[in-house]
């Protein structure tokens, strides 16, 4: 190859080298500085009921430890693993607490799914052990989805179609975010902050999936 042809083939390589350089560097700095990028701590569990119907919860935290008088934000999605439709029957199956305790509430938007938050340090073979605090205010508590038969989620996707019982049908967005400092007690609508120690963030579906995160808040 000639000199000038060896120009020729440098001047459009380095161009190229460059942009794939910069697109690189917007991504890590977008990661870093958005809040929206993902998060420090995720955990999933996945609940095949056959091979036609495949679900998986996730949840994800913005933090590990915050400050006292701080938020904490808590991504919680049920989404459809399948490339088809998938359609789930409305199902009650959550996890026990050592007190009664709604899944879902008005928070969650009458979707067959929540969180609780407990104060300690807890796993999935335990948390029946614990009290979840009153992170939602009384008001929001105890939803009625008697009326909602099925769910039909889209492929690969947390939007899905709520079918009821007199045939009417709802588009819902099984993608929730909560941002959560602190807690209520009895009908007070009073917050109280989330007083240092550890924390355990419970994520959890209608399905029977469970999902279990932890933070910190420091003092």
């Amino acid at each position: 190859m000639s000199q000038p042809e060896k120009g020729k083939t440098y001047n459009k390589v380095i161009p190229v080298i460059i942009v794939i350089i910069v697109v690189a560097v917007g991504i890590i700095a977008f990661h870093f500085s958005n809040p929206t990028a993902l998060p420090t701590d995720t955990s999933t569990a996945d609940y095949n009921v056959s091979n036609t119907y495949e679900l998986e919860l996730s949840t994800a935290i913005s933090n590990n430890s915050i400050e006292h008088g701080k938020n904490i934000t808590v991504e919680l999605a049920v989404s459809n693993l399948d490339s088809s439709d998938n359609t789930m029957p409305v199902c009650a199956v959550y996890p026990s607490f050592s007190v009664n305790y709604s899944f879902p509430n008005l928070a969650d938007h009458y979707l067959p799914m929540g969180i609780a938050v407990l104060e300690g340090n807890y796993s999935k073979n335990n948390i029946s052990n614990a009290t979840p605090l009153q992170v939602f205010l009384p008001s929001a508590a105890e939803v009625d989805t008697q009326s909602i038969n099925q769910y039909e989620f889209l492929p690969t996707s947390s939007s899905a179609y709520a079918d009821t019982d007199n045939g009417q049908s709802a588009s819902v967005d099984f993608s929730q975010t909560y941002s959560l400092g602190g807690y209520y007690s009895g009908n007070s609508s009073q917050l109280n902050y989330f007083s240092p120690g550890t924390y355990t963030i419970v994520g959890a579906d209608g399905w029977g999936m469970v999902t279990v995160l932890h933070f910190t808040v420091a003092s």
